[in-house]
């Protein structure tokens, strides 16, 4: 028996969710592309983290590679001053196994949006 979407507030697919899916992935990863457009060193964020900057050069490897943890991506965000934004969008409105539209209700913000259209084009 399927659950019921509306018990997570799953009710419809806000317009950001959607752009979501149109926003790659920097071939260097999210943490790079985020680091060099806050004008962060290796050092400054290993600083941060209390290791090394080889240690963050592997979480960046790692992170483009889809093999880093949640708890890393985690605490290298926190170490950066950002919110990790972890989100599942469904990929059609209408999953097979439902009649009901199921999607997030809540959009991401926009901010997160802008942030990571200039992170794509290394701008700040």
């Amino acid at each position: 028996m399927s659950e019921d979407p509306a018990r997570y507030g799953l009710t419809d697919i806000p317009p950001a969710s959607r752009r979501i899916r149109d926003v790659a992935r920097p071939a260097s990863g999210w943490i790079r592309a985020v680091r060099d457009t806050l004008g962060l060193t290796l050092s400054d964020v290993a600083r941060r983290l209390k290791v090394t900057p080889p240690a963050i050069r592997s979480f960046e490897q790692a992170e483009a590679e889809d093999r880093i943890t949640l708890g890393s991506l985690r605490r290298t965000a926190d170490a950066m001053n950002c919110d990790l934004i972890y989100a599942l969008v469904p990929r059609q409105s209408e999953p097979a196994a439902t009649t009901s539209p199921v999607s997030v209700r809540e959009s991401v913000p926009e901010k997160v949006t802008d942030l990571t259209w200039h992170a794509q084009r290394g701008e700040s």
